[in-house]
Order: C-alpha cells, then sequence, then structure tokens
C-alpha cells in the first residue's frame, strides 16, 4: 500500500511535469508565482515574504544543473575540421531548447523551487511546535510501554500511511497548475508532523 502510494506520486509529479509545459506557456507558471508571492508578502509579512524569495534564488542557483536547459558554460571546446559540425549541432539545440515548451519547463521547475522554499519557511518558523510534538509522542509511547499497555498495530499502520500520503500530496503540489495559498502549507506541514508523531505513539515497545 505505501509503495503503491509512493510510486504513484512520483509518476502523477512526472506526468504534471512532462504534460503540462505543452498546454501552459512559460508566461503563465510566472504568473502563478507573482501571484503566489504577492499573497506570501501579506501572510508572511515583507521580510518573511523577501526570505521566501531569496531562499529560491538560492536554491535556483545551487541546483542550476538540474534545469532541463542547458547552461552555456558546459558546452565542450571544439576546434579543428569538427567546428563547422559543431557549430550547426549547437544551433539545433538552441533552437531545441529555446523553445516554448522547455521554457515551460524551467519556469515550472521555478515555481516548485518557490513553493518548495514556501514549505521551508513554514517548518522553519513553527520548530517549537514540531518539537513539541516528537517529545509528546516519545513520552506517551514510553509511559503506554511501562504501564504494560498494548499498541495498536493497526492506529500505525493508519497514521504512518497518512503521513507518508500527506509527505507525496505535498511533492504533488509542488507542480500543481494552479495558485495555492500560503496556510495550505502550514496546515499541510503541522498535518504531516501531527500523522507521524501519532505513528509514533502506537509504535510497539517493550520495557
Amino acid at each position: 500500500m505505501i509503495r503503491f502510494v509512493a510510486i504513484a506520486s512520483l509518476t502523477t509529479v512526472l506526468l504534471i511535469v512532462l504534460y503540462l509545459p505543452s498546454t501552459h506557456p512559460p508566461i503563465y507558471f510566472m504568473a502563478l508565482l507573482r501571484q503566489e508571492h504577492e499573497l506570501n508578502m501579506r501572510f508572511w509579512g515583507d521580510r518573511h515574504g523577501l526570505a521566501i524569495m531569496e531562499r529560491m534564488l538560492d536554491m535556483q542557483t545551487s541546483y542550476a544543473g538540474s534545469s532541463p536547459l542547458p547552461q552555456p558554460s558546459a558546452a565542450p571546446t571544439i576546434a579543428g575540421a569538427n567546428q563547422a559540425v559543431a557549430n550547426e549541432m549547437s544551433k539545433v539545440g538552441q533552437r531545441l531548447f529555446n523553445s516554448p515548451y522547455f521554457r515551460s519547463i524551467d519556469t515550472l521547475f521555478a515555481l516548485a523551487l518557490y513553493r518548495l522554499a514556501t514549505l521551508w519557511e513554514g517548518f522553519k518558523d513553527l520548530w517549537i511546535v514540531w518539537i513539541a510534538l516528537l517529545v509528546d509522542s516519545f513520552l506517551v509511547r514510553a509511559i503506554k510501554a511501562k504501564e504494560w499497555r498494548h499498541h495498536n498495530p493497526e492506529m500505525f499502520a493508519l497514521y504512518a500511511s497518512s503521513s507518508i500520503i500527506t509527505a507525496c500530496g505535498l511533492v504533488i503540489a509542488l507542480v500543481l497548475p494552479m495558485t495555492i495559498a500560503p496556510y495550505v502549507w502550514v496546515v499541510s506541514a503541522f498535518m504531516l508532523w501531527l500523522f507521524a508523531s501519532r505513528a509514533v505513539v502506537h509504535f510497539h515497545k517493550t520495557g
């Protein structure tokens, strides 16, 4: 079940990334990024909103090699009789990767990085809540073990599956072609930690 959900989620992300650029121009994804940035500025405030944009730009620079568009510096230097062939191949590559389809993939990649930065902002600012949930789950689990109370494997499977489904849903949401409100990321991140902590509570422990 868990393996099926993970495979289905990754397959969905791949299909979305390959299909959407053929139906939406690059300007569409840039418009989504601008709309979500304005929402983040109102929701988080100027300081956090600008921090999200700065983190996205840093990640875009760090992961430049992951972009489907080739970097000019990556082109090999060829001299001699093969120079003419290399020039023609370079022109073909430029026409291909400068097409609207590949430009759309690149802007979709930028949108996904921006949403990932937004998600990280929610994790970062609510770290005390995550620690409280984690400590509480381990304490409850230890107390149940000392009291010889039986752990519920069905509830463990339910919460573990829910946390995995939530995590896969967050991955899919990174590339959805629609405006996503900032509070969605906060609530989803909280639910992920809540399900994970409840799974720890119901995980078997003896002694």
